[in-house]
């Protein structure tokens, strides 16, 4: 992202409405209910912006942000895109802003999440490569079917040939 593309105030005001409900549309559970998961990507691109320096946000905003994506991340799971389980930078940046018992259970859902994401990882590499087996199979058995297939079209060919050949023979032989 580029710094200039959002201002200090416009993060702010994402921070009044998104975290603080600043409208009263009761947001979080709106977004609890609906989809927590894009909720915890806001809060993470939040942190991530004040980590890079690209919001200047007081310590009561980070606080506040942290422990929002915190809690969302304990209470449905760690969504765990891009933005949030391969960036260790940040995963430290939001346990830093949380309290110790917040954060490590934080982190620990991170780890949890990326443990399972390798072992389905593994396990689809080897239902790919089961399918990519399945479809050698069938396309040898293609192959063949259509060998079979143009085979039984020139056999048809030659006989219908040499059939019309006899019969004009025959016709001029009388």
């Amino acid at each position: 992202m580029k710094p200039e593309a959002i201002d200090n105030e416009m993060w702010d005001e994402i921070y009044g409405v998104y975290v603080k409900d600043k409208f009263n549309m009761n947001l979080r559970q709106y977004f609890e209910g609906e989809n927590p998961a894009a909720l915890q990507e806001l809060t993470a691109v939040m942190m991530e912006s004040a980590r890079k320096g690209m919001w200047k946000a007081s310590a009561e905003q980070l606080s506040d942000v942290a422990k929002l994506h915190t809690e969302l991340v304990r209470d449905h799971g760690a969504a765990c895109s891009g933005m949030v389980c391969d960036n260790v930078k940040l995963q430290q940046f939001i346990s830093k802003n949380v309290d110790a018992q917040a954060a490590e259970q934080y982190k620990k859902q991170i780890r949890q999440v990326r443990q399972s994401q390798t072992v389905a990882q593994s396990d689809q590499k080897s239902v790919v490569m089961k399918r990519e087996e399945l479809n050698r199979g069938s396309m040898l058995r293609q192959t063949v079917s259509n060998i079979i297939v143009i085979i039984g079209v020139a056999a048809a060919a030659v006989l219908s040939v040499w059939m019309i050949r006899r019969r004009r023979h025959n016709r001029d032989m009388e």
